[in-house]
């Protein structure tokens, strides 16, 4: 976090919360993340229309904002984690510029529904008692609210290159212009005492400025500097702001204390951002909503194997990785902001890791003909399997590939580890077994694979199940009590859980049609796996005793999803 020395930004020692809008990803979508350029999440994916101008709710659980997926613009109110979007206006005309009422029961915006000017209105936060507050033979946009309530600034004007900052009381009377500068004024925001009003101003070459609310006391701000969508801190800190030195072309994202001065650009975000707000719940101690829980996997349906991400209700599935490679089996990092996977696009297979978002993709030193690859629960390991002595054996490295270790070392191939959550044990498939498959002419072939358990350097290899038929992919649940694996049972595949000690054993899916490739969700309420019910393999989740089996993704022809890793928080 990046502030003034004797500034404190916020109690809480993770960095504040911001939502804002950007085409980073090719279209106009909202986006949250923490103001380091941490925990970055797409809110919105509507690919053929705009969502956009986030405001936070005073308590930080919702964002109201702008959406033309129905073919005009209208105000929409969701979660802070992206769910449960709203549609709260339904007007034939552009409904924007939406902002919160200090205490998160009202919502101010601007409709187009009287004519031909824009027009201020309230409404309630759920949509309803919608009132028009202004009525002005020129447009009023950008309403904000004083933090008692009892006034809005709005930028007016019936020529743009000429709109000023006017205040009037919250019921839309003594609407008065408070700045007479031949220029543009636009998106005023109050400061959190209530003492001025910030803006941004085409005046002298462009400009960031403040003034008392009785129009005193204008003082322009980083002189040095053009910016816009300025606001106050909830804590009172310091301002953020969009900004870009006088002279330059490429915008960017700005701190500055509330004199004006010491502008700080926050140089670990490589992306435009437009329109930022702070999210208040970061700086006031509210509990924040909950990480999304994601689910990694692999897919083919683009012509070769690739690394997808999908939300674990089925939104916001995002291709990770794009080349003539083989991509696959996915591993998220502890903090979800890493992902292990094996690919040959080196020309042999090893493990790689890559930012959440597909970025920065390196691969790992010693770890040539690597599997299935997975970290362990405190992110200081990563094991995976690859063939050793013509056998393949379980291997554990540091994430930089150094300090390689065998943990397993015979004859037989040792396979698809799984750690436990305290990072003690690791869970995997081998075919060590006795009982060997006979085939139709008679030969022998290998021992059927069967799942065991071993501590974290190797020794104490104890058998789960037996070995009557091929039990495969373990995934230990996160509490280390359960492990859910895919078995071979009635000439078909099926999902089932089993205590650690080998007790207790559940058929959780049908055999027919095949379902395999189980994975735990990192609070352990799910479990993810793959499934060819739908024709062809698709990823699905269900809850651990089987019930509500629920399909994440859609894809058509021979296609195959599969290799589910879930986020561990």
């Amino acid at each position: 976090m990046v502030s003034k020395p004797g500034n404190s930004t916020s109690e809480n020692s993770q960095s504040p919360m911001i939502a804002f809008w950007s085409e980073k990803d090719g279209n106009p979508e909202i986006y949250s993340m923490r103001i380091d350029g941490s925990d970055l999440i797409r809110l919105t994916h509507n690919e053929k229309a705009e969502d956009s101008y986030p405001v936070f709710s005073p308590d930080g659980t919702k964002i109201v904002f702008e959406s033309n997926r129905t073919g005009n613009f209208e105000i929409y109110i969701m979660d802070a984690d992206g769910s449960n979007q709203i549609r709260l206006t339904d007007t034939p005309e552009d409904e924007v510029s939406s902002s919160w009422s200090p205490d998160g029961s009202k919502i101010v915006f601007v409709s187009f529904r009287d004519g031909e000017t824009s027009e201020v209105y309230v409404m309630d936060a759920d949509g309803s008692n919608q009132i028009r507050l202004t009525y002005n033979d020129f447009d009023d946009e950008a309403p904000h609210f004083s933090p008692d309530g009892k006034h809005i600034a709005t930028e007016s004007g019936q020529e743009r290159e000429r709109r000023q900052i006017y205040v009037m009381n919250a019921d839309g009377t003594d609407h008065n212009s408070i700045t007479q500068m031949e220029a543009y004024q636009g998106y005023p925001t109050w400061s959190v005492d209530g003492s001025k009003i910030y803006f941004d101003s085409t005046f002298n070459d462009g400009g960031l400025y403040s003034i008392n609310p009785d129009g005193t006391g204008l003082a322009q701000m980083a002189e040095n500097l053009t910016g816009t969508f300025i606001s106050q801190a909830p804590d009172g800190s310091q301002l953020l702001f969009v900004g870009v030195k006088k002279g330059a072309e490429d915008f960017g994202l700005y701190l500055i204390d509330n004199d004006g001065k010491f502008p700080t650009a926050l140089k670990n975000i490589d992306f435009e951002v437009i329109a930022p707000t702070w999210n208040p719940g970061s700086f006031s101690g509210i509990s924040l909503p909950k990480k999304i829980q994601k689910i990694a996997f692999h897919s083919n349906r683009d012509g070769n194997t690739e690394i997808y991400s999908i939300h674990v209700d089925g939104s916001h599935e995002r291709r990770l990785t794009e080349n003539n490679a083989y991509d696959g089996f996915p591993s998220w990092s502890p903090d979800g902001k890493q992902v292990l996977f094996q690919s040959d696009r080196g020309g042999e297979l090893c493990i790689y890791m890559m930012d959440m978002d597909g970025a920065n993709v390196r691969k790992i030193p010693n770890t040539q003909g690597g599997n299935y690859a997975k970290w362990s629960r405190d992110g200081s390991k990563i094991a995976f399997f690859a063939e050793r002595n013509d056998n393949t054996e379980i291997i554990m490295v540091n994430p930089d590939g150094s300090n390689p270790v065998n943990l397993t070392n015979n004859a037989a191939n040792d396979e698809t580890p799984s750690w436990t959550s305290d990072g003690q044990k690791i869970v995997f498939q081998t075919n060590r077994g006795n009982v060997r498959k006979v085939g139709e002419n008679g030969d022998v072939q290998r021992a059927n694979y069967d799942i065991y358990i071993m501590d974290a350097d190797g020794s104490n290899q104890t058998r789960i199940t037996g070995f009557e038929t091929n039990d495969e992919n373990p995934s230990i649940s996160p509490d280390g009590t359960q492990v859910v694996y895919q078995s071979y049972i009635d000439n078909g595949l099926a999902i089932v859980v089993v205590d650690t000690d080998g007790s207790n054993k559940r058929i959780l899916t049908d055999a027919v049609p095949p379902s395999g490739s189980p994975a735990w969700s990192g609070d352990g309420n799910k479990i993810a796996f793959d499934s060819m019910r739908d024709g062809n393999f698709e990823i699905f989740t269900m809850n651990v005793d089987g019930t509500e089996q629920k399909q994440l993704t859609f894809t058509e022809g021979e296609v195959e999803n599969s290799g589910a890793s879930c986020t561990q928080y």
